[in-house]
């Protein structure tokens, strides 16, 4: 396998940019092993590889990976479509989705804490601004209980129940300015997953058409947070505006190591099962309604 597909987790520095897990060092007591894994796509099989260590890693650390790997699947995923003549409505300037509910795992919302944290003065006070006037509207707007301190759990119904609260806010999404996410190379996972099909309109909230939503055999915003459950035996999801104030209250979990090789086995063991079940689901990768 290529080393720019490769994903390095907990092994030392000097890798290529996109494998990299971040820029602090880790300390190395073994050496890095590669671990394998591929998921399954309309019958095409896309193979990974994960290279890990016993040394220390964070939750938040499987962050950088996790991006890595979920722009390849989605990717692989359009050029199937657009092989099959459906093609991906997702364009520059358009930024329906900006106003829906982002929920993060607790990983996520750490790791993208941390990146605000080294944002230029010049973008972070915007920033900063923007994401205060959401919180305030978000408590205006009859906060749910849970959704920032406890977090979560939020699945099934309750998570429509409260994505339908949540465009009834109107909000957009503090990282958007003028029409344009400031943060595109690292928006969070839910967003880098979604893609649709068919009128651009049909995605704006509030209308009473539906877009047809790019289907995925994994999610890594899911595995991601099914990860973190497994590692503290605590389920969490928390909304976008609010990663600030949930890293600042939960700062020992920020920074709660475990060694990387368990990380990573446990990742893959979930991708795996996950992966497993969207086989048996359905063999094509369609696009269904949201």
């Amino acid at each position: 396998m290529l080393l720019d597909e490769c994903c390095i987790f907990g092994a030392p520095t000097g890798v290529t940019e996109a494998a990299a897990l971040s820029g602090r060092p880790l300390p190395k007591r073994t050496a890095p092993r590669h671990i394998p894994f591929s998921i399954d796509l309309c019958g095409r099989r896309l193979t990974f590889e994960l290279a890990c260590s016993d040394a220390p890693a964070t939750l938040a650390d499987m962050v950088g990976p996790c991006r890595v790997m979920s722009d390849r699947l989605c990717l692989a995923a359009i050029q199937v479509l657009g092989a099959e003549g459906t093609h991906v409505s997702c364009h520059r300037g358009c930024s329906h989705c900006c106003h829906y509910l982002v929920p993060l795992s607790a990983p996520e919302a750490f790791h993208i804490a941390s990146e605000i944290r080294l944002m230029p003065e010049s973008d972070r006070i915007p920033l900063l601004a923007r994401n205060a006037e959401a919180i305030r509207r978000l408590a205006a707007g009859g906060l749910p209980p849970n959704a920032g301190k406890s977090g979560g759990p939020y699945c099934g119904q309750s998570l429509r129940d409260l994505s339908e609260w949540y465009c009834g806010l109107n909000l957009a999404c503090p990282f958007l300015a003028e029409g344009q996410c400031t943060i595109y190379a690292n928006r969070p996972l839910a967003c880098r997953e979604h893609w649709v099909t068919g009128l651009p309109s049909h995605c704006r909230p509030g209308t009473p058409e539906q877009a047809a939503v790019v289907a995925l055999p994994v999610r890594f915003s899911e595995v991601l947070m099914e990860v973190a459950a497994c590692m503290e035996g605590l389920e969490q999801s928390v909304l976008l505006p609010l990663a600030m104030p949930f890293a600042e209250e939960n700062v020992p979990r920020v920074h709660r190591a475990w060694p990387g090789d368990l990380l990573v086995e446990t990742f893959v063991r979930v991708v795996q099962e996950r992966s497993r079940l969207a086989q048996q689901r359905a063999g094509r990768l369609l696009p269904v309604a949201s």
